[in-house]
This record gives C-alpha cells, sequence and structure tokens, in this order.
C-alpha cells in the first residue's frame, strides 16, 4: 500500500477548518521521527482519494462528500528534563545506557501533536 515501510505514525485530524465541513487533514511521520518525503505524501494523497485526468473523484476509499488533505510533520523537538537518583552499586555504564535507551522509547511512543489536545478549551 502506499508509504509502506515509510510511514512510522499518522493522525487524522477533523474540524481544523471549520469552513471546509467533512474534510480531514492526515499528518504522517516517518519511523525514525520527522517527517516524511514529499513522494510519500503524493503516494499517500493518490491512494486515499485519486483524482481522474478531468480531477474528478473516483475513490472509494472515503465517502463522496469528504475531502482528504495529507501532510507531513514537522520536527519538533522535546527536551526531557529529569534527574535520576540509583544506588551506587547499580551507577554503572551499562544501567546508564540502559536509562538512555528507555527515555528514546518514551520519546518515540509521543503520538504526532504532543499527549494533548489540539484545542484546549477552558473546562466549563
Amino acid at each position: 500500500y502506499a508509504g509502506q515501510g515509510q510511514v512510522g505514525k499518522a493522525r487524522a485530524i477533523t474540524n481544523l477548518d471549520l469552513t471546509d465541513p467533512g474534510r480531514v487533514d492526515l499528518y504522517l511521520a516517518s519511523p525514525a521521527g520527522g517527517g516524511v518525503a514529499g513522494a510519500v505524501v503524493t503516494a499517500v494523497q493518490a491512494f486515499i482519494d485519486p483524482p481522474t485526468v478531468n480531477g474528478d473523484r473516483t475513490s472509494s476509499r472515503i465517502p463522496e462528500t469528504a475531502k482528504c488533505v495529507v501532510h507531513s510533520c514537522a520536527t519538533v523537538p522535546v527536551a526531557i528534563a529529569a534527574v535520576i537518583a540509583v544506588w551506587p552499586g547499580y551507577d554503572t555504564p551499562a544501567f546508564k545506557a540502559q536509562i538512555a535507551a528507555d527515555i528514546a522509547t518514551y520519546q518515540a511512543s509521543f503520538p504526532i501533536g504532543g499527549n494533548f489536545p489540539l484545542f484546549p478549551f477552558p473546562a466549563v
């Protein structure tokens, strides 16, 4: 399928543009983090919503009244600051390497856009 092996995460977001009802924005990230190549965006866009030569839609993958716009994510560095207290017997290079690997795994688990709502409206 389109983007196979080149897309690590995807996030679909609705209602980013309220003047265009039925639009879904699909953001793609590479398996290594960061955005995907333009060719991947084009391939995924064509897979979801392939146009005909005259521009008419031929897709059965989304409803007739829907629109899907595919984007590549932008890389945003996320710093994690922590103090990790350990017993002296565990203060070894192997233990420090494991801590660094665990933090990297934690960062890699972040969803596209982070762990917070896109539109943090105040609670009523």
